[in-house]
């Protein structure tokens, strides 16, 4: 059960969130954009969930990275005061990271869920809202886990900001590339354990496959998506995939709380 403390802090960063520019200019561009593929899509489930996905894996990590790294080290502060009122330093971690996870979220079904409701060209709405919203959620409690993991540096915001643009750049551009020159240049060779490491370790690329494999997109596939789906299978790629994320989520979460319980304040 949550105590007083947590619930508090939690229930302070929603409502300082949603005051803030920032939350309705993310639902503003989650919405345009999420309108604009549905109103020139056929309407199949699976189409718009392959042409949404690429849409939200541009977006969502690097929002989320960046809004959580310029949120907690503007908070710094505000902190410290709660810690010198008695509150406990695991409390303030974790309703920071709750407040900002239940903002971002909220912020994200505000500018998606109107579409669904409204347009009536779309078949099976309740799956592909249901696909979204759980995929989202995981997307943005890795992220968020991974900025609040860099805040912990001791550096400038400056250089925070300029490791998760570099994380995501990393991940969500080259991350591909990287993996096509390997099967380019070791083809020859067993490389598919390698392959499959590489998408597990990699949130970006591993959300994408697990959404694919939901809509059984092979043709649209990367390499290593369809290297995925062979090895694990649909099903069991997905369940992987998944508990795979919320070790990813829990790890960095881990080791920034860590971090941060450490740190002279």
């Amino acid at each position: 059960m949550i105590n007083k403390n947590l619930k508090n802090i939690i229930k302070f960063e929603i409502i300082d969130h949603i005051k803030s520019k920032w939350f309705f200019i993310y639902s503003f561009i989650i919405f345009i954009f999420t309108f604009v593929i549905v109103y020139f899509s056929t309407g199949k489930p699976s189409e718009i969930i392959a042409t949404i996905t690429n849409f939200f894996l541009l977006v969502l990590p690097l929002f989320s990275m960046l809004f959580g790294i310029i949120n907690f080290y503007e908070s710094l502060s505000f902190q410290n005061l709660l810690m010198i009122r008695g509150i406990s330093r695991k409390e303030v971690f974790l309703g920071k990271y709750l407040g900002i996870l239940f903002s971002l979220i909220l912020s994200f079904i505000i500018g998606i869920l109107p579409i669904f409701l409204f347009y009536n060209k779309i078949t099976n709405i309740i799956y592909i809202i249901n696909i979204l919203l759980i995929y989202s959620i995981l997307l943005h409690a890795v992220f968020l886990s991974i900025s609040f993991f860099i805040s912990q540096i001791p550096i400038r915001l400056e250089i925070h900001v300029g490791i998760a643009i570099l994380y995501w750049f990393i991940f969500y551009i080259l991350y591909d590339s990287l993996i096509f020159f390997i099967v380019l240049g070791f083809g020859d060779y067993p490389i598919e354990p390698i392959i499959l490491l590489l998408v597990i370790i990699n949130p970006i690329d591993l959300i994408r496959t697990i959404l694919l494999l939901h809509g059984d997109l092979s043709a649209i596939m990367t390499y290593s998506s369809a290297l995925y789906s062979k090895e694990l299978g649909n099903m069991t790629g997905i369940i992987l995939g998944i508990l795979i994320l919320i070790i990813w989520t829990i790890t960095f979460y881990f080791y920034s709380f860590r971090k941060f319980n450490k740190k002279d304040l």
